[in-house]
């Protein structure tokens, strides 16, 4: 497909969500009543949506089954909605080629996700900027795969990971050590992955194989869930669907926070098929926390702070803990629980899917996605804003105390006399 074939596609899908007579909140609810996905309805515990004809095809209207997901009780609608007669009716019923093209499917998640960047595109560049990174490494005097046996140990577990992956045999996997005292591990896509040497050791983050397990499953997991060109094309792309996508650091920074929280999700996941335990996951935060601390700063942080990955991945950990056997046990039945388990909702592929679903549920996607954004991005200011308040309170020599009656916070100089804001109670403020 021609880039500007492709450009001018995207651009009509973004366009599309703002201006169709359904618009983005129709969207979703086009897609959940089954115009996209050809669910006839959805559960009201997981969100998953079925169909009468391939999942429950001896059910009749208003019975009680089990969810094929989270196996909740649903009772199902008293009338059968025709959703694919309503959609298909006037629409082609060849391959969605073109929403292939403009959002393919996650191999996470199953789910449409606005993407231009094919695989083979995706591990071309990727080796492009693996190679370019080591060598400028290797001109600044960095050492670059210095120690055979951490090489060797980190390719045995990355393998032994992407194993157990959605995407196992999708992409040419690499891991490579730069020795610099960073902590920090990353992917640039494609199955390319870096660690630094900063990482390991007494001072690291990750002092065992279970921890060293929990960052490698990170990054691996993002590579699956194509993070990074999902967020190239997002910032090509975003822009014509929302200016602050392109404008505005906050939001750029909550929606890489959310796709770092997936991944953290999927790692879990991922860590505990392969044999290790996932409760490690929380050591490494805990650690980091005590490390680093969990000081926001200025808000615009595209992680989760140390201390909220933590108590994450501490209940997400209890979860995945279902699928780890034991020490250096994978699983054999990953292949199974990679498609139903209850860390990922994975959305079925519709039969007869046409090109108006397929973008219908693209469309609703990437709206959701925005949505998410927005409403990370929306915590994060009204916390900045919290913040500077009180700021302005000490500077103008203010303390903080906590009203007697109705416990609620206040602020006054010491040695005043005066009402309470909330409950007018009488308050003397000791010096």
């Amino acid at each position: 497909m021609g880039r500007i074939r492709r450009a001018l596609a995207v651009v009509l899908l973004c366009c599309g969500l703002s201006l169709s007579g359904l618009g983005c909140e129709g969207m979703i609810r086009a897609f959940n009543q089954g115009y996209a996905g050809g669910a006839q309805w959805s559960c009201p515990h997981c969100g998953s949506g079925a169909r009468y004809d391939t999942d429950y095809p001896n059910a009749k209207p208003g019975d009680v089954v089990d969810c094929w997901n989270c196996s909740g009780k649903v009772r199902l609608p008293q009338q059968k909605v025709a959703a694919r007669e309503r959609l298909d009716s006037s629409t082609d019923e060849s391959r969605p080629e073109l929403a292939d093209q403009l959002a393919p499917r996650d191999p996470v998640t199953n789910r449409r996700v606005l993407n231009v960047v094919s695989i083979s595109e995706e591990s071309e560049q990727a080796r492009g900027k693996a190679r370019q990174l080591l060598e400028s490494c290797r001109e600044e005097g960095i050492p670059v795969d210095n120690i055979p046996e951490i090489v060797q140990g980190l390719s045995e577990m990355m393998n032994r990971i992407a194993k157990v992956s959605h995407v196992a045999e999708t992409y040419s996997w690499e891991v490579h050590l730069i020795a610099t005292k960073d902590v920090n591990a990353f992917t640039i896509g494609g199955g390319k992955l870096f660690f630094l040497a900063g990482l390991f050791g007494k001072e690291g983050l990750a002092q065992n194989d279970a921890e060293l397990a929990a960052v490698m499953a990170h990054e691996i997991a993002h590579v699956a869930c194509r993070h990074v060109p999902e967020g190239e094309t997002w910032k090509t792309y975003g822009a014509l669907f929302s200016k602050r996508v392109g404008n505005d650091r906050m939001y750029q920074a909550s929606f890489t926070t959310e796709q770092e929280d997936e991944a953290d999700r999927v790692g879990l996941l991922y860590m505990a098929l392969a044999g290790y335990d996932p409760s490690a996951a929380t050591e490494v935060w805990q650690r980091a926390h005590k490390k680093f601390g969990s000081d926001p700063g200025d808000y615009s942080y595209d992680h989760s702070l140390n201390r909220d990955r933590a108590r994450k991945t501490h209940e997400l950990g209890r979860v995945a803990a279902k699928y780890y056997l034991g020490p250096g046990e994978i699983n054999p039945r990953y292949s199974h629980i990679l498609m139903q388990n209850e860390l990922i909702v994975r959305a079925e592929t519709p039969q007869n899917e046409s090109e108006l679903g397929a973008l219908l549920e693209a469309g609703a996607e990437t709206y959701l996605k925005h949505k998410t954004a927005m409403n990370e991005q929306e915590a994060r200011e009204n916390a900045a804003e919290r913040e500077e308040a009180r700021n302005k309170w000490i500077r103008a020599g203010y303390k903080e105390y906590r009203c007697y009656n109705c416990k609620k916070v206040l602020w006054a100089k010491p040695g005043t006399r005066g009402g309470c804001p909330h409950c007018k109670a009488q308050i003397a403020i000791p010096r």
